[in-house]
């Protein structure tokens, strides 16, 4: 377990150059790298969401973590970043919000998961490349 204080700057850094790489790219590049990630991190808690009848193309995703769902979706070549306040399974909420903003809770999200147990934080480590 993180104990209280414990420096956990590594988790943002990780999670900010990651996302920072895939955003200097395009919408699409952006949206599969955070994808990649968060499947990774959170199996069986990500929604893919995808265009397309013969070949489907992702479009967007939905990851649900702690009573809200994070979501990037595709829209007009750039990304649109949404929170929706979950209560029960029923979405509550949905707002679009900044992808800076987007990027903060997804990390204070992460460090709360991280600071769960050991096992968290080390599976959350060789994720981020530590």
């Amino acid at each position: 377990m993180v104990a209280p204080g414990e420096d956990a700057d590594w988790l943002r850094v990780g999670v900010a150059s990651a996302m920072a790489k895939a955003e200097a790219q395009d919408a699409q590049s952006l949206v599969l790298s955070t994808l990649d990630f968060l499947q990774k991190a959170f199996p069986g808690r990500v929604q893919v969401k995808t265009q397309g009848f013969f070949s489907k193309k992702v479009i967007g995703f939905t990851v649900e973590l702690g009573g809200r769902k994070l979501g990037l979706l595709i829209e007009n070549q750039s990304v649109l970043a949404q929170r929706t306040l979950v209560s029960g399974g029923i979405a509550l909420k949905t707002e679009t919000i900044s992808m800076h903003e987007w990027i903060q809770e997804l990390i204070a999200t992460l460090e709360d998961y991280a600071s769960q147990n050991s096992a968290n934080k080390a599976a959350l480590q060789n994720l981020v490349g530590l």
